[in-house]
């Protein structure tokens, strides 16, 4: 009886046992200066491989041949997976030549093609005899990158013309996964998502902007890059993909802790309440820099407040009919006595610093500058005190667009000094402390 189960365990698994070679589909042949690029696919597990002899020669290459690559003019090879795509790099080969291109294929059961099968696969090519098929270089331009709350803008520079995409992925804690090539064409899983073209005409230089970051998040910042004949930084198409081209991209960033937006008020003719946003060394107010003013005096410095920095009663003188934006030229002075005076001032192209400086030394307590542009570029301020670590000396605010102009309009209907303000700096409390330094300076937070 253990005899007759043997013999019948047998002839079933003999009669089920694979013994046919696997399909092999050739999905694409592209050829190059000195290679072809063949993709391909098994349907099981098994080896691929591809050969390429000059057709003026050429023969129908031995399994042997096909399996170990050699007496060939190119040949590539792959353990297969099924039904997965493989890239074989068919090399060296010379230009503009004709190539006879063989294929072999052969399952995890080694059922392989035979001499007839590997005949059947014949393609007839030539290589090109010219083209640009180099990837470009890429590279990020110092500084690299600067961060904002909720976006990042990155600088970026390629050997030549092309274009450049950009992402940012968010790191919980364990690190990113270098995304696809597709993954930044397509913007697809990803935070944020951006792209530019490189010219000769800006010296191969350009930025972009990435936005609808989180406050106070860690990223790791991504690129890919093509020039204008089509080449890919990672070798594509004209090679295999080498995901490490993107992976050397990676730059790591945090963005800022965003300011709870000071609040001024209009408290004559008002009440009317407006959100501005601070500068900087409003943290670092009184000023004990330099010769005081007469009058003036040195408080407390910053790391010793108890609460936020409060401005009562402060008279609004408007100059934001002047002709330079307070960046140069003569500015009215402060009417002696009466104040504190706030002096409003419209945006223009010199440094925020530069403008509560010139302020200050004209008389005036404290500084409001009305934002000319849209208010999505209202976080762009930090690069208006990009002129000097000097602590102006007075408190400043930039107000958005929209409000300003409201307030523009409030000023026109009284006199000089009629409308006052009570403006309160609130700063948000960080993960580490009440005190936060960054590349913009130190801020002082006050407690939630």
């Amino acid at each position: 009886m253990l005899a007759f189960f043997t013999l019948l365990w047998l002839r079933f698994n003999v009669g089920t046992a694979d013994t046919t070679p696997p399909v092999l589909q050739i999905e694409d042949t592209k050829p190059f200066i000195f290679h072809v690029l063949m993709t391909v696919r098994l349907n099981e597990n098994g080896f691929v491989s591809c050969a390429a002899l000059e057709t003026a020669t050429s023969y129908t290459p031995s399994i042997s041949q096909m399996k170990t690559g050699t007496g060939l003019d190119g040949y590539d090879s792959a353990s297969a997976v099924a039904n997965t795509y493989y890239n074989l790099v068919v090399a060296v080969l010379s230009p503009a030549t004709l190539y006879d291109l063989y294929c072999y294929a052969e399952d995890s059961f080694v059922n392989g093609f035979t001499l007839s099968q590997i005949a059947a696969t014949r393609q007839v090519i030539a290589t090109a005899s010219g083209g640009d098929y180099v990837a470009p270089v890429f590279s990020y331009l110092p500084p690299n990158f600067v961060v904002e709350s909720t976006a990042v803008t990155v600088y970026v520079q390629l050997n030549e013309d092309g274009t450049v995409w950009c992402v940012a992925r968010e790191d919980t804690g364990s690190g990113t996964i270098t995304p696809t090539s597709a993954e930044i064409l397509l913007n697809t899983n990803v935070a944020a998502w951006a792209t530019t073209t490189v010219q000769a005409s800006q010296n191969y230089q350009s930025s972009m902007r990435l936005a609808g970051l989180s406050e106070g998040t860690t990223y790791d910042l991504y690129c890919f890059a093509q020039d204008a004949a089509g080449n890919y930084i990672d070798g594509t198409p004209a090679l295999v993909s080498d995901p490490s081209k993107i992976s050397a991209t990676r730059l790591p960033f945090q963005t800022l802790s965003i300011f709870i937006p000071s609040t001024l008020i209009v408290t004559a003719p008002g009440p009317v309440q407006y959100p501005v946003k601070p500068a900087a060394w409003n943290t670092f107010l009184p000023a004990c820099t330099g010769e005081p003013l007469p009058g003036e005096r040195c408080e407390r410095d910053a790391e010793s407040w108890l609460k936020a920095p409060e401005y009562p009663n402060h008279k609004l003188i408007s100059l934001d009919s002047h002709p330079s934006d307070g960046c140069f030229g003569h500015l009215p002075p402060a009417a002696p006595g009466g104040g504190p005076f706030v002096l409003l001032l419209r945006r223009g192209k010199c440094a925020f610093a530069r403008k509560a400086r010139r302020a200050r030394a004209a008389g005036y307590d404290a500084l409001l500058v009305v934002d000319q542009q849209p208010v999505q570029y209202l976080s762009t301020l930090p690069d208006m005190i990009a002129d000097t670590d000097e602590n102006p000396g007075i408190p400043s605010w930039i107000l958005g667009k929209t409000d300003g102009n409201a307030l523009l309009s409030t000023l026109a209907s009284y006199t000089a000094g009629y409308v006052t303000l009570d403006i309160t700096d609130a700063y948000r409390m960080p993960a580490l402390g009440i005190y936060q330094s960054d590349i913009y300076g130190q801020r002082v937070y006050m407690k939630q």
